[in-house]
């Protein structure tokens, strides 16, 4: 016998990870946040190497209105902002530092490959 419509949304809601309720306590971001960006909000040096994927130039346009929009709505909660041509998405960090003396051995050898 095929289900209803409710049974199956009954069962996808017992085993569906709920991602966008985060209850009544504060959300915090990565800790490491704080290696990349200052107090203030500034960026901090930051060194390192990463395989990416590129974003089409009209993805770009449409993330940099979003986060215009963002920006405008709530000025505080954000950093600086990103130029919207190094929009990409992060596959994998391979090595990175605040010190660039700590990762330039990797960087090079990795990008002379």
């Amino acid at each position: 016998m095929m289900e209803t419509y409710q049974e199956f949304l009954d069962r996808i809601d017992s085993f569906e990870k709920k991602e966008w309720t985060y209850g009544d306590s504060y959300f915090n971001g990565s800790p490491s946040i704080s290696k990349k960006v200052n107090p203030d909000n500034t960026f901090r040096n930051f060194y390192g190497d990463t395989i990416v994927f590129e974003l089409t130039a009209c993805v770009k346009e449409k993330l940099a209105a979003f986060a215009a929009f963002l920006y405008q709505s709530a000025p505080d909660c954000f950093c600086e902002r990103l130029v919207p041509q190094t929009f990409h998405v992060t596959l994998h960090d391979l090595s990175n530092s605040p010190v660039l003396q700590e990762v330039t051995e990797k960087c090079l050898r990795m990008n002379s490959r």
